[in-house]
């Protein structure tokens, strides 16, 4: 699931260094927009229901906070 994760996420911005990044979120890799795509993609993906309180930028500053995010919603 990892390295779909991270494909979706190159396909959201390919010049970005996703692996070199601390925060994708601060560093400008992903706009709210393209969280927003994200979200939609782990739900399809994952199977998981993200809630509105869940939505938040700590979630999906790395790709290991979005596999905590992600293995604490399953």
């Amino acid at each position: 699931m990892r390295e779909e994760i991270l494909g979706f996420l190159k396909e959201l911005n390919p010049n970005a260094d996703f692996a070199g990044s601390s925060n994708y979120v601060e560093e400008g890799l992903l706009d709210s927009l393209q969280v927003l795509e994200l979200i939609d993609f782990l739900c399809d993906k994952c199977g998981v229901t993200i809630e509105p309180e869940d939505i938040d930028p700590d979630n999906f500053a790395t790709i290991d906070a979005i596999m905590d995010f992600i293995g604490k919603k399953s």
